[in-house]
């Protein structure tokens, strides 16, 4: 045998990584993973500098605060969407 028949990948071989390619391909296809895979490396990275990162106690403290954050906009888009809709109402800025 010569070395590119070494090299050359065997039937079930390419199978598989044409398989593997596919799933990579769907998954990519999904918009919200563009988000998720820099998310996930962020607490890779945090994780590796500071293990107490994902401690529950954490886990929960950042929960709450994004939850918090969420409830404050909401908030705030349904004062800026009453303001908008009593201006068209009544034709007064």
């Amino acid at each position: 045998m010569n070395e590119t028949e070494m090299n050359k990948p065997t039937g079930t071989e390419a199978s598989n990584s044409r398989q593997l390619a596919n799933v990579f391909r769907r998954l990519f296809a999904i918009p919200e993973v563009g988000v998720l895979i820099p998310l996930l490396g962020f607490i890779i990275i945090f994780y590796a500098l500071n293990p107490v990162f994902l401690s529950p106690a954490n886990v929960t403290t950042m929960l709450r605060a994004m939850s918090f954050g969420t409830g404050r906009n909401m908030v705030i888009a349904n004062k800026a969407v009453l303001a908008w809709s009593l201006t068209v109402r009544t034709g007064r800025a």
